[in-house]
């Protein structure tokens, strides 16, 4: 392509692609994994367990023939509810990347059903245990934060719609875009305007968690939006509002939790820390990822992050949680009373929606349309554990499920439709289509949860939801493909039914936003060609064969004695500047592949080397200037002016390319 020789076959250029096929694809598989190190390999058991519940009420169970308990149930609405819970596991045991499930359902403030199923231990053999066994609540947790800022809130310390810029040392203030401030209830709504990140998250051990006011003041990613427009869900916002809670409380996280949730509501084996003892982390369950068809063990997370879903608990703890959620409040007595009745229905009163159809946040908990009906929950996920905590405020009703394995992540939204349809008999209606104009949808989507200034950006490239027209209905490639058909403009609705997709447009009338009607956590922007992973791709395959064949063509010339022979002798541009220009392109893509690689290693912090990485552009603009005048001082005539052009070209392609990932100097100057 650039500087080839007449000798220079159609089969030669077959291990080319082929390696600019490898190496893209390495590339953009190393930017987008941000999981740990994998620990050793278990190989997949059948699944057993036992259930808690009334006469025999015990039994053990295998994957063929499941034993399902029959708990102690008067209450003429729930009779069903444990047996259908129980085969909705069961299933999911089966069909899941999930080695067990701890699960407890609270009504009117009783608790009606409580399993273990699976393992909590695969390699010991070790059957999960509601009471026994510990769990990670990941986001969950956020609820015991919101709880403790109602409680600020209630006393007086604390205000929902006051800048919280006023609780904050000068050293730690926020100026979002627009001359707007930040509101609790704006980081409650996660509609602050902060950019999302996942390194630094997580630390590698307990040594090296910073206390709250070191971390807000020294990892605050950057506001990238007006606050109160819409959601980018953020654990950096909730471990903010867990260090204003420190402030209104002068008290440490942890040991506000501890006195003012945990105890009264008798949840003696929840905590914050993240240094538990040795008898506590016996008692822990164990987490597992799923690969080539095995367990991975996991071990215990350490989490920056904490009041965002660093929380240990056990389902018996949030048993009690969901039976003080779920009762009548005249049963409480003043010690077990932690929110006045008027503040506990904040959790059920919306504040926030994207959209005027699509569920909302309340102050903790996000809302949910289940075939037209509402209810309220919130997930959790940390690396090895999915959780969910579901309530229906009008049935006093509240459902806690925690999975040890990946497939927890569905396996939660699913017990929820299954739920609807098996207990509530509920279904979705399917309204007729209309005619729309379904060119003007047809994109690429970001979701706003997303960094836009560090290289995490290219996640956003790689997560990007697709929405292309066919056969009269829009297709979006979600986590599963989806069709979807319209029943008004900017309304349109799953082709089974139930599932919205909503759209807004600018003041020029055109499509901005995409929200998801169970999604409150984000909405989704579209975007220009400029931000297609396609175009992106099409300019690493092209530096990546220039950067592999310049060198290769070119350094045999350097040293290759001029033949001065001749009636005309033309002017050459030299191809060493080019040549190192390939070099130090071919060294930045193996180092920021070594970047990422160390990275999906230890997720904590970006590696030592990035720094270097983000030097070797500025390396790659300084020779590229020097091409530009190499250029302009031979003339178009010159020899090699053709391909040192192209070379030229591409390389500006790709560092514009560098520059939309934030990799130009990142390390160096920010």
């Amino acid at each position: 392509m650039l500087g080839l020789s007449k000798k220079f076959t159609p089969n030669s250029k077959v291990p080319a692609r082929g390696l600019t096929i490898i190496l893209s694809v390495l590339f953009f598989i190393f930017m987008l994994s941000f999981s740990t190190n994998l620990q050793a390999a278990v190989t997949p058991v059948p699944h057993s367990g036992y259930i808690e519940g009334a006469g025999e009420g015990f039994g053990t169970f295998d994957a063929l023939e499941p034993v399902i308990g029959q708990p102690e149930i008067t209450e003429e609405y729930s009779d069903e509810l444990p047996a259908i819970l129980t085969g909705i596991f069961h299933q999911q045991l089966e069909q899941e990347d999930v080695p067990g499930l701890v699960a407890v359902a609270v009504q009117d403030g009783e608790v009606i059903y409580k399993a273990g199923l699976g393992y909590a231990d695969i390699e010991a053999g070790e059957k999960f245990e509601p009471e026994k066994h510990a769990v990670r609540t990941g986001s969950v947790g956020k609820l015991f934060t919101w709880l403790a800022i109602l409680q600020q809130v209630e006393e007086g310390n604390l205000e929902l719609d006051r800048d919280i810029n006023q609780y904050l040392p000068e050293d730690k203030r926020f100026n979002p875009p627009g001359n707007n401030y930040i509101t609790l209830e704006n980081i409650l709504t996660h509609s602050a305007g902060f950019e999302d990140s996942l390194v630094g998250l997580l630390v590698e051990n307990e040594e090296d968690i910073k206390d709250l006011s070191e971390y807000i003041k020294s990892s605050s990613p950057a506001l990238v939006r007006p606050p109160g427009e819409v959601s980018s869900y953020s654990n950096f916002g909730s471990t903010l509002a867990g260090y204003l809670l420190e402030l209104a409380s002068e008290e440490d996280y942890s040991t506000y939790l501890e006195d003012n949730i945990f105890s009264p509501l008798e949840m003696l084996d929840s905590t914050a820390k993240q240094a538990l003892s040795e008898e506590d982390l016996a008692e822990m369950s164990t987490g597992y990822d799923w690969q080539r068809g095995e367990f991975i063990r996991g071990e215990f997370e350490y989490f920056q992050e904490y009041p965002a879903g660093g929380h240990t608990t056990t389902a018996a703890d949030m048993a009690n949680l969901l039976g003080y959620l779920t009762a009548d409040r005249a049963e409480f007595n003043g010690e077990e009373e932690i929110l006045s009745p008027s503040y506990q229905e904040k959790l059920f009163e919306i504040i926030f929606q994207q959209h005027p159809e699509s569920a909302g946040f309340s102050h903790g908990l996000m809302e949910y349309k289940l075939f037209g009906e509402e209810l309220f929950w919130h997930g959790g996920d940390t690396q090895y554990f999915h959780s969910g905590l579901f309530l229906w405020p009008e049935e006093n009703l509240g459902i806690f499920v925690s999975y040890n394995g990946p497939g927890g992540t569905l396996a939660r939204q699913e017990l929820i439709k299954a739920l609807g349809k098996s207990y509530y008999g509920l279904d979705y209606e399917r309204p007729a289509a209309a005619e729309v104009d379904l060119e003007q949808y047809e994109g690429n989507y970001f979701s706003t949860r997303r960094s836009h200034t560090t290289p995490e950006k290219v996640a956003a490239v790689l997560n990007q939801v697709e929405i292309r027209e066919s056969n009269d209905m829009l297709n979006a490639s979600f986590f599963k493909e989806q069709s979807y058909y319209p029943v008004a403009e900017d309304v349109f609705i799953s082709q089974t039914g139930g599932e919205h997709l909503y759209f807004t447009r600018d003041e020029e009338g055109k499509i901005e936003y995409m929200y998801a009607e169970n999604n409150p956590v984000e909405a989704f922007e579209k975007q220009g060609l400029l931000q297609d992973y396609r175009l992106h791709l099409f300019i690493l395959a092209l530096a990546i064969i220039s950067y592999l064949t310049t060198p290769l063509l070119n350094i045999r010339k350097l040293f290759k004695k001029e033949n001065k022979g001749g009636l005309v002798s033309r002017k050459k541009i030299s191809s060493l500047t080019g040549v190192l220009l390939s070099l130090v392109g071919l060294l930045f893509l193996v180092l920021l592949m070594v970047v990422f690689y160390q990275l999906i290693q230890a997720p904590y912090s970006w590696p030592a080397l990035t720094g270097l990485v983000g030097l070797l552009p500025i390396v790659m603009i300084l020779l590229a200037i020097r091409m530009v005048y190499q250029l302009i001082r031979g003339g178009f005539l010159a020899r090699n002016f053709i391909s040192q052009l192209l070379l030229l070209l591409i390389t500006i392609s790709f560092l514009l390319l560098l520059f939309n990932y934030n990799l130009i100097g990142f390390g160096v100057f920010f």
